[in-house]
This record gives C-alpha cells, sequence and structure tokens, in this order.
C-alpha cells in the first residue's frame, strides 16, 4: 500500500495547525504512537519553514505512506541553511530539527533552488 499526497501552503502561523492536520487521513492506516511522532515532526519542520526562509513563497508538504513507513517531506523557498548546536541549557531555540532527529528513524537536508526537510517513520521502530 502507498499513498503519496502534496500540499502547497502559504507561509503563515495558521499553516502550522492546518499542515498537522493532514496527518489526519492515516489515522487508522499507521500506528497511533507512531503517527503522534510523524505530527510532532511534522509541526517542528513547518514551523521552521514559516519562520526561518530566506525568500519569498509558499511551502509544500508531501506525505508519502508506504508499507513499513511514513515519509514527510517540507520544502520552503530558502535555499538552505547551516545546522545550529542544538538547544542548550535553559535556551528557548535549537528545540526543532533535535526533535525531529530524536524521534525520526531518519531524516535529512536537500538544499538547492529551494530547501527540503524530510523525515521517515518508520511503522515499527528501530530498536538500537
Amino acid at each position: 500500500m502507498t499513498s503519496h499526497t502534496s500540499f502547497t501552503f502559504r507561509r503563515e502561523p495558521e499553516t502550522v495547525r492546518v499542515a498537522r492536520g493532514v496527518l489526519d487521513a492515516f489515522n487508522g492506516h499507521f500506528p497511533t504512537g507512531r503517527l503522534h511522532d510523524a505530527s510532532l515532526c511534522l509541526t517542528e519542520l513547518v514551523s521552521n519553514a514559516v519562520r526561518h526562509p530566506s525568500a519569498a513563497g509558499d511551502l509544500d508538504l508531501t506525505l508519502a505512506l508506504e508499507e513499513d513507513r511514513l515519509r514527510v517531506e517540507v520544502a520552503d523557498p530558502g535555499s538552505g541553511f547551516e545546522l545550529g548546536s542544538g538547544p542548550t541549557r535553559g535556551g528557548e531555540g535549537g528545540w526543532g530539527l533535535y526533535i525531529v532527529e530524536n524521534l525520526a528513524d531518519e531524516w535529512g537536508i536537500e538544499a538547492g533552488e529551494r530547501t527540503v526537510v524530510w523525515f521517515e517513520i518508520l511503522r515499527a521502530p528501530r530498536i538500537n
């Protein structure tokens, strides 16, 4: 079973809630706990795309549900960014990609004309 869908959103705060709601279509088709992890990761990526791109334009959200995983891609008009050192004790920033790194089974950044940040959540989590 493969399901693939894409959406385009304006970069505004309301987009975060609307984009998160898109995952509701996968209720009953993906384990609930893993879907919650995906929702948190999606929230972080869309929030970053709304707040930080260096160019004007919309953001794109692509979701692909495959037999063993859910893949989410968020593309914004920015041309890439430098990864920070992550959160600091008592600090307010740097938590978004740290959360994605710790909840997603795989994730990455593809910089080009647009920046694509993606993650994958496996149906069954990896055991380290």
